[in-house]
């Protein structure tokens, strides 16, 4: 039966609705239970935090049939609520417009739906454990992100957003899904694995086999030692698998990316699991940056300006020489391969060209991070830098006059008078010849001396900055780098 409402009963709705938000309260009615709504940054068992219909304290399943954080009328920034006490109740909390739920270790979160539900909005479980009935994540740009601890739910749902697994701390116990996985197109499921490997998503069913294909698939491999480890689990089921994830007939481009190597993505339902193998290294190319034909108004391109935004955007400049009638420079930037150096010339310090980046990864053994450009006794223009992700600072000689091609780096390894191993704090590094004798020093906390007369065998001489130097405006521990 259709109940037309006269105006006059229509404004009456309105007003009342109208009341309930000026005194900034909002129902939500589910099985005669009201909602409960987080107005403000703070814990958990903070009763200021929290206003809604019912007895005015904390969330109560007894009370409340949905705990939302943020949301309503009249959180328009968001808030951030820290779960500070274990919870075990039935209503279903729902992440709303950018607003966060952040559970730490040591806490247990148990309840019934949960949902990061609108703009913007996130969970961020960092430890302790998370039991629900349905995990579902229901808008384009929310998120749940586990760095650590234990999740488990009958089903989990990527209606849209982002699911990702950071294991790169080896934290996370166990993910687990009594019923099924699914992942809807436009979603993503992000796994950061640690050098051992990665907690898998374990359930009973994987679905990806929706209409329009499934969602996307990144995994992060910069940390796995796959020559050591390697085939690398993904997911594994208990029953059946539907799909994969590529676009289907609708939508075929590419839905996996691997960052850090290559691989193969196998669906390997005798085994029931998803999981890369044949991973190895990426293919070197020495590329060369360039500006694009339609640069954009708002990029800066006066004199010399790296190619765009992003993950390529400039970083430090580096080694610069004048040599054979070019000025020379290089600069830190990042492409495929992690943390390289740039090269760029010219005749006149206007008019720039890009030499190939051959300073990477591939060719180092390491990243590329802040250092000095110098010219040897014999004129051979050589470089410092510091190693990154390596602890070490290195030395490499041109071996060609465009300086396009270097030997491969020297580790700088300071020892005492005796020849014992210094064991020094290594940072971006500066050289310089003087007198016959190179010195180098390192940034640090504190910086560091040393000298040697082929740039091979170091002796540590003492710190930079010693206390016999008196008032220098700098404290003694400054770190000197870059």
């Amino acid at each position: 039966m259709l109940i037309k409402r006269s105006a006059a009963v229509q404004f009456v709705f309105m007003f009342a609705v109208g009341l309930t938000i000026l005194a900034g309260s909002y129902s939500y009615a589910a099985e005669g239970k009201t909602s409960i709504i987080s107005k403000r940054n703070g814990l958990w068992s903070d009763p200021a935090i929290w206003d809604g219909i019912g007895d005015g304290t904390l969330p109560s399943s007894k009370i409340h049939g949905r705990v939302m954080i943020g949301g309503g009328p009249f959180v328009l920034d968001g808030v951030t609520v820290i779960l500070d006490v274990d919870i075990d109740e039935d209503f279903e909390i729902r992440v709303y417009e950018n607003s966060a739920l952040v559970i730490p270790s040591g806490r247990t979160l148990k309840i019934g739906k949960f949902r990061p539900d609108r703009h913007s909005s996130m969970v961020r479980q960092t430890g302790g454990t998370v039991i629900c009935t349905e995990l579902r994540l229901d808008d384009k740009a929310c998120q749940y992100l586990i760095t650590g601890g234990s999740m488990s739910a009958d089903a989990l749902i990527l209606d849209e957003g982002m699911l990702i697994i950071d294991d790169s701390k080896a934290a996370i116990n166990s993910i687990s899904i009594a019923g099924q996985f699914k992942a809807f197109p436009d979603t993503t499921t992000k796994f950061i694995a640690n050098s051992s490997g990665i907690t898998p998503i374990q359930c009973k069913d994987a679905r990806l086999d929706t209409y329009y294909g499934s969602g996307y698939l990144i995994v992060d491999v910069r940390r796995y030692d796959y020559a050591k480890h390697g085939d690398l689990v993904l997911f594994s089921y208990t029953g059946t698998r539907e799909g994969k994830y590529d676009g289907g007939s609708e939508n075929p481009k590419p839905q996996v990316t691997i960052i850090g190597a290559d691989a193969d993505v196998v669906y390997d339902d005798a085994e029931k699991k998803i999981k890369l193998t044949n991973i190895r290294p990426v293919p070197f190319v020495k590329e060369r940056p360039a500006m694009p034909e339609n640069v954009p108004a708002e990029w800066l391109t006066y004199h010399l300006a790296h190619p765009g935004p992003g993950v390529g955007m400039p970083g430090d400049p580096n080694p610069a020489y004048y040599y054979k009638g070019r000025y020379h420079l290089h600069y830190i930037y990042k492409n495929r391969t992690g943390f390289v150096f740039a090269h760029v010339s010219s005749k006149d310090m206007v008019t720039w060209k890009w030499h190939r980046t051959v300073l990477a990864k591939p060719t180092t053994g390491h990243g590329m991070f802040s250092g000095t450009g110098f010219f040897t006794r014999e004129g051979q223009p050589a470089m410092i830098y510091h190693g990154q992700g390596s602890d070490n600072n290195y030395i490499a000689f041109a071996l060609d006059n465009n300086l396009d091609e270097w030997t491969k780096p020297i580790a700088v390894k300071p020892v005492d008078k005796s020849g014992k191993p210094v064991k020094v704090d290594m940072w971006d590094p500066d050289c310089w010849l003087m007198d016959d004798t190179y010195y180098a020093m390192s940034g640090g906390k504190p910086p560091l001396l040393m000298k040697s007369s082929n740039l091979k065998d170091w002796e540590y001489l003492d710190l930079l900055l010693h206390d016999d130097m008196g008032d220098i405006g700098v404290d003694k521990n400054e770190d000197v780098s870059c």
